[in-house]
């Protein structure tokens, strides 16, 4: 097996990609308007879609769409979003020694860490997606505010119900048939655990996108993997990525499987991240992530706070980030 990628320049700070459901109307077009380097790569994100996607994610920036809230359209968006952000703060001198990301943002953060090409991940993305849009509807997800332990005997009689995330040691999300989580939330109240059904089209992360996977992976077998640059923490093994372990398959597994976001989180602070920067639309793992403010001293940013963030907010965030450090502008 190949060596785990090398730390990035700053081993201290992660960076933390945003996943569906951070979507909102003309996320980012403060930054759009304001910051030509957000605005360049963000470009470079949509030309690398607009082969497997019928609109501009930059009419998505720029306009208030309901379409925003589409799967087809929010995954490529928000992938595109990541790669601008976090690439801006590059740009900045911000140079992450880890990344992770949450579901869709890991595509992301792959791409950041060079161990997936523009293009490529585009073709990857666009084809998740509009895999999901095609499956039937009808599926749900539960947000339960009990430990992963708590739920599994509870789902092991519901075999079209899975473990969607974990996204802390005391929140996890269900998500498959409908009627099959109705009765898994009756039961729950039994026992005096809440649990809340969220708003989505589709039950992600579940045994119901079985059917869109074959197709999937004969994209993902066209794809290569360069040797990442910088460590990538995976959500679906909740530890570091090994070199070797970036594949198609690897991809094929990760529409199905639970994302891990809690393990993934001790990962990063067992390799010594002290600071977390949330990359995304608007502040939504951050809710997730301020627990560790307490309990290990960790520091939490968002790299945008809605519509409304600018590209001064982002340079102050850079510079608060860097200060003190030597910045190193990457080649």
């Amino acid at each position: 097996m190949n060596a785990h990628p090398e730390l990035g320049p700053d081993p201290e700070t992660a960076f933390v990609f945003t996943g569906q459901g951070s979507q909102q109307p003309r996320m980012t077009v403060g930054l759009y308007n304001s910051s030509p380097v957000y605005r360049r790569y963000l470009e470079q994100a949509d030309a690398a879609l607009r082969p497997g996607l019928d609109r501009s994610v930059i009419d998505f920036v720029r306009n208030a769409d309901p379409l925003i809230n589409r799967t087809g359209y929010a995954q490529p968006v928000l992938f595109a979003i990541g790669y601008a952000l976090g690439a801006t703060l590059r740009d900045l001198g911000v140079l992450p020694g880890l990344l992770l990301g949450h579901s869709i943002g890991e595509l992301a953060a792959a791409v950041l860490g060079g161990g997936l090409g523009l293009s490529d991940a585009a073709r990857l993305v666009t084809a998740r997606a509009q895999g999901m849009e095609l499956l039937p509807e009808g599926g749900g997800m539960l947000a339960v505010k009990a430990s992963e332990a708590e739920v599994l005997e509870l789902i092991a009689a519901h075999p079209l119900i899975g473990t969607a995330a974990v996204n802390s040691r005391a929140e996890v999300v269900l998500s498959g048939d409908a009627d099959q989580l109705m009765a898994i939330r009756e039961q729950l109240a039994g026992h005096g655990i809440s649990a809340t059904r969220l708003r989505v089209s589709h039950a992600f992360h579940s045994p119901l996108m079985a059917p869109m996977l074959a197709d999937f992976g004969a994209v993902a077998r066209t794809v290569d993997h360069p040797r990442a640059t910088t460590a990538l923490v995976s959500t679906v093994l909740g530890r570091l990525l090994s070199a070797d372990e970036l594949s198609a398959d690897y991809w094929v597994r990760h529409i199905s499987a639970t994302v891990r976001f809690a393990d993934g989180v001790d990962a990063l602070m067992a390799l010594g991240a002290t600071r977390i920067v949330e990359i995304g639309p608007r502040p939504v793992l951050s809710r997730l992530l301020e627990p560790l403010v307490q309990q290990h001293g960790i520091q939490v940013f968002n790299a945008c706070r809605g519509p409304a963030g600018t590209a001064d907010q982002l340079a102050a965030l850079a510079a608060e980030l860097t200060a003190g450090r030597p910045v190193a502008v990457p080649a």
